[in-house]
């Protein structure tokens, strides 16, 4: 029995049909075949309409005539679809690689001026907005940023997603004070889960993106009424800031996946607690967000607990560690490789 499909996705835009072509491919793969005729009727449309909707959804493989009648058959959709979404997904990816090049053309002439310009000033939301985001779409290997407050760009996950997907080494360093917004570290969490690498220190001196060690975008000031930026393809100073963002990653705390239910080993020469057991997941990110001076209140509030649950937890990871005050756990932590 025909199934009768009423409903439209959206999602055959990309292929050049409107919401109606979708619901006539939806009903030939409901019937099996069709003729122009009963399509029509079935649309409610004239004859040469439903002629035109055939004619564009066999150029699209989508169907094909019935030889020695005047049928059109649906194409196995796993097939035909496939097909097509392999296809466009090739076009857009070459489409991606003349970005560069199309950007460039825009620059040259929002600026007016044939001349290249390898560092320019960036003032106000929108532009340092609009050149993050393209810095998003653009890399290609590898993206290096600095996470602080205040934001001038609110967080997303989407181009990072992305950017990851293809195959992009994306590395950040937060400072503490990134997690001072509520429901951040968790966020970041979530990054790290999809692939992202991500360290904690107390303290990073900018706000900081750089792609693939050829431009960089970094900020001149903290101001959230006026805030400004600096983008620059300049190699002696793109380098200057890799330098300086390898030697913040050095000395930073890894964040790794959180699984509370998983005990990491030490590294190989490392010791373990007192108990003889190896640190888990949890004590790992609570010695990193520590050593690098999150505040307490910030840490339960992520954690879903209070204060003082924290502050309990804290006391036992010191025990575990020997250690009687947070410095000492965090050297006696840093010393067994626990962080």
């Amino acid at each position: 029995m025909a199934r009768r499909l009423s409903t439209t996705s959206g999602l055959f835009g990309v292929l050049g049909l409107d919401p109606t072509q979708e619901l006539a491919y939806r009903h030939v793969l409901s019937v099996g075949s069709v003729t122009v005729t009963q399509l029509a009727a079935a649309m409610e449309v004239a004859e040469p309409v439903a002629a035109a909707w055939l004619e564009r959804l066999q150029d699209l493989g989508l169907i094909l005539p019935v030889d020695g009648t005047t049928c059109f058959a649906s194409v196995d959709p796993r097939s035909a679809l496939r097909s097509l979404t392999d296809s466009h997904t090739m076009d857009l990816n070459r489409l991606r690689e003349h970005i560069p090049e199309l950007a460039s053309v825009f620059e040259d002439a929002r600026r007016g001026s044939d001349a290249p310009t390898l560092t320019r000033l960036l003032a106000g939301h929108s532009d340092i907005a609009d050149w993050y985001g393209r810095l998003g779409h653009e890399v290609e290997q590898e993206f290096l940023g600095f996470d602080r407050p205040p934001y001038v760009v609110t967080p997303t996950d989407a181009l990072e997603e992305l950017a990851i997907s293809r195959g992009v080494v994306w590395r950040s360093v937060y400072g503490a004070a990134s997690f001072d917004l509520p429901g951040r570290l968790d966020r970041v969490r979530r990054d790290v889960a999809m692939g992202e690498r991500a360290r904690v220190t107390a303290a990073v001196p900018v706000k900081l993106a750089i792609i693939d060690r050829r431009l960089a975008l970094v900020s001149l000031n903290l101001s959230e009424e006026a805030p400004e930026a600096l983008l620059t393809e300049s190699p002696p100073l793109v380098e200057a800031l890799c330098l300086m963002f390898e030697s913040y990653w050095e000395r930073a705390q890894p964040l790794r996946q959180w699984r509370s239910d998983v005990a990491h080993e030490p590294r190989p020469g490392t010791g373990r607690a007192r108990d003889g057991r190896a640190p888990t997941a949890e004590e790992r990110e609570l010695l990193a967000l520590l050593t690098a001076e999150v505040k307490d209140d910030v840490i339960a509030r992520e954690l879903g607990i209070s204060v003082r649950t924290l502050g309990r937890r804290l006391r036992d990871l010191m025990d575990a560690l020997g250690a009687t005050s947070r410095f000492r756990a965090g050297a006696e932590a840093a010393r067994r490789g626990w962080i």
